[in-house]
Parts: C-alpha cells; sequence; structure tokens
C-alpha cells in the first residue's frame, strides 16, 4: 500500500514540476516581452537574469518564528516598535489625527461633512 502511494506522490511532484516549468516559461516569456519595451535588447537578458535572482533569494528566505521575534535579533525592534505604538495611545496622538478636521472646523466655524 504505501508503495503505491509513493508512486501517487512521485507521479503528482512530476506533474506538478512540468506545470511549474511551464509557468516558469510562459512568466519569462512575459517578462522578457515587457522588457523589450523598456530596455534595448542588449539589457534585456541581465535584466531577465537579475529579476530571477531577486526572485529566487526572497523565496529562499526563512521565515521568522516568534521566538525569535521576541528573544532573538529583532527583538530591539519589535519592543521599539510596541514602545511607540502605546506612546501614541497613551498621548491621544490617534485621537488628534482622526478627529482634526472637525476640532479645526470647530475652531474656525466652519462646516464640513467629512472627517479625515
Amino acid at each position: 500500500m504505501e508503495t503505491s502511494w509513493n508512486k501517487h506522490l512521485d507521479i503528482v511532484s512530476e506533474k506538478n514540476l512540468e506545470k511549474n516549468k511551464k509557468v516558469r516559461a510562459k512568466t519569462i516569456k512575459e517578462i522578457r516581452r515587457i522588457l523589450g519595451n523598456l530596455y534595448h535588447p542588449e539589457h534585456i537578458e541581465q535584466k531577465v537574469s537579475e529579476i530571477i535572482a531577486d526572485f529566487e533569494s526572497q523565496n529562499s528566505k526563512t521565515e521568522v518564528s516568534f521566538s525569535t521575534m521576541v528573544c532573538g535579533e529583532y527583538a530591539k525592534s519589535v519592543y521599539l516598535a510596541m514602545l511607540i505604538n502605546v506612546g501614541m495611545k497613551l498621548t491621544g496622538h490617534d485621537f488628534i489625527m482622526f478627529f482634526s478636521t472637525d476640532l479645526f472646523n470647530k475652531i474656525s466655524g466652519e462646516r464640513t461633512n467629512y472627517k479625515t
């Protein structure tokens, strides 16, 4: 039973691989067409290579776990962002930004029906 399941998985993954190759070829062809409108023909292949390299480097990055964010290399940034957000709430910054139009209109005596 397990061997037939493995064969099935191999067939499915092979089909997906072929489908991905076709999609990738079609996408690269479309990229070349678009870049042909923007760049001189000599530079198109270089730009396509750069786009593919950027795409692959972005897809190869690992996801950051919660523990890494709280205790790891991103901890300072996360705590600073949380501190700034709490500070904005405590000082009333959000309230002022939301109701600033009404506040200034009441001060100046104008009447409008919109909010920022």
